[in-house]
């Protein structure tokens, strides 16, 4: 079982990175042919960005192994002779399960040690290739501290556009004041070397001047912040905190709870990476009992089921962060939503099996 599962692991993982790897090398191909990049900038560039492909593929790469061997097993009834033999079905899954554990080790190695550096290497070869532009200065999914007395957080930012933004004033003698934005705009004035938000539907909760313990509520549909640029840019750009291990993500969430800056987005980062890396494990639990229910031989229903599973998993993940970024519900319950329902289907699943 451990060598047929380790043998269609190996040909779907090398087949699922090709395919990612190629969309990015058609992206790398016009930094040589249209920018005149140096070509071997651009290699050690391909090389930062296999860890994500990698990490990203394992899953995928697990759980369609699992779907075909168990499919064709089923198919040919082999399940059926095996348990009248005297083999019971946990039995027979108990090493490929075991097996999808250490696939979780290692995505959770990678996730965590190999691609947050690689990936903070990647964007510090962009900058050096000249592609740094003043908008760079607001890196969504990282605390901005570059301009004196603020610091930032945006959730997402595409072209000039935010979503989700919070913009800490820091007061040496008072709780931070927060600015919570829903969405906003980024202006870049380089004449007078300035850069402008537009900020929509804001909230804020502010310091009653006549009551310094009592706070109220400010509401504005429009409001208008405005940074100056730094001077000097020493080619240096701060890290994501995707970039960062959770050991150094514990770390930052400390020293910013004690000074009153809201730790949101690490507890998300954290437990999205730790509930991710189960992802190899999980899916198997999920993928095993219904290629056994299926009981298909053809491959390519099996894919359909890999693309099927994979598919609502990667959504479930990404509705769970939603859920979090709102306030529903906190990450460290949120954010396993996806794994634990994927494992109760999954035993349901194999307990209708026995």
């Amino acid at each position: 079982m451990l060598r047929q599962v380790l043998i269609l692991l190996s040909i779907t993982l090398l087949v699922f990175t090709f395919i990612f790897v190629v969309g990015n090398i058609v992206k790398l191909s016009d930094l040589i042919i249209n920018k005149k990049v140096n070509p071997v900038l651009v290699l050690r560039l391909f090389l930062y960005l296999i860890p994500f492909v990698i990490g990203f593929t394992i899953p995928i790469a697990t759980v369609s192994a699992m779907v075909l061997l168990f499919g064709r097993l089923s198919a040919d009834n082999e399940i059926n002779a095996l348990r009248a033999s005297g083999i019971s079905l946990i039995d027979i899954i108990f090493p490929v399960l075991a097996l999808s554990f250490v696939l979780s080790l290692l995505t959770f190695i990678i996730n965590d040690k190999i691609e947050p550096q690689a990936h903070y290497s990647a964007r510090r070869l962009v900058a050096e290739m000249g592609v740094k532009q003043p908008l760079a200065y607001l890196e969504p999914g990282s605390f901005i501290d570059i301009f004196p007395g603020y610091i930032i957080f945006i959730y997402q930012l595409k072209d000039n556009f935010m979503r989700y933004v919070r913009i800490y004033q820091l007061r040496d003698d008072q709780p931070p004041r927060v600015l919570i934005a829903e969405r906003g705009q980024v202006i870049v004035d380089e004449l007078r070397h300035k850069l402008r938000l537009k900020l929509r539907h804001v909230i804020s909760d502010e310091v009653d001047p006549r009551r310094p313990d009592k706070f109220y509520k400010f509401v504005s549909d429009t409001y208008f912040i405005t940074f100056d640029l730094p001077k000097n840019d020493s080619g240096k750009i701060s890290r994501k905190l995707k970039e960062h291990d959770i050991r150094t993500l514990l770390g930052i969430r400390r020293r910013y709870k004690e000074r009153g800056i809201g730790v949101l987005p690490i507890d998300i980062e954290i437990n999205k990476r730790l509930a991710f890396a189960f992802a190899p494990m999980v899916l198997s639990i999920f993928a095993i009992p219904l290629s056994i229910k299926t009981a298909r031989n053809e491959t390519s229903v099996g894919i359909t089921v890999v693309a099927l599973i994979t598919t609502i998993y990667y959504f479930a993940m990404l509705g769970a962060e939603a859920i979090s970024i709102r306030g529903i519900l906190p990450p460290y319950m949120s954010m396993w939503i996806p794994d634990i329902l994927f494992v109760v289907i999954g035993f349901v699943l194999l307990s209708r099996q026995r």
